[in-house]
């Protein structure tokens, strides 16, 4: 599925580059478009650094929280619950100050395109710093 298909069908409202950009990278890896229901859990594997084998994907929101979660920043790009009640909130900004999560909470920050590089600090993951 193209990506213009995509944001129109779900009716993503792209807030900004930086919400598109996590949108462009995230949404290949859903079940409802790839058929495959472990593509997002083993990308989201690699990337938390945790193991997530028999997880399933409960909610995968680009349009903020679907749930009564808080999130530990604002204006969250893609909020993902995952079947073990793993939370994940991507953004495709840094915030100035890292907050320490709660269990089972993870943000993660795509600073830019390059995957090379990944640093993991309490449950807040930088990526291409």
């Amino acid at each position: 599925m193209e990506l213009d298909k995509f944001i129109q069908e779900r009716d993503i409202k792209v807030r900004d580059t930086e919400h598109l950009k996590v949108i462009m990278y995230f949404y290949p890896y859903l079940r409802s478009v790839s058929g495959d229901e472990r593509l997002l859990p083993a990308n989201l594997e690699k990337i938390l650094g945790v193991s997530l084998s028999g997880v399933s994907v409960v909610t995968a929101c680009f349009n903020g929280v679907n749930d009564n979660s808080q999130p530990p920043y604002d204006n969250v790009d893609l909020y993902i619950r995952l079947s073990n009640n793993i939370k994940i909130y991507v953004y495709g900004r840094n915030q100035k100050h890292l907050v320490e999560l709660k269990e089972n909470q993870y943000s993660i920050f795509i600073l830019n395109s390059s995957f090379d590089n990944i640093v993991r600090n309490n449950g807040n993951i930088l990526i291409g710093k």
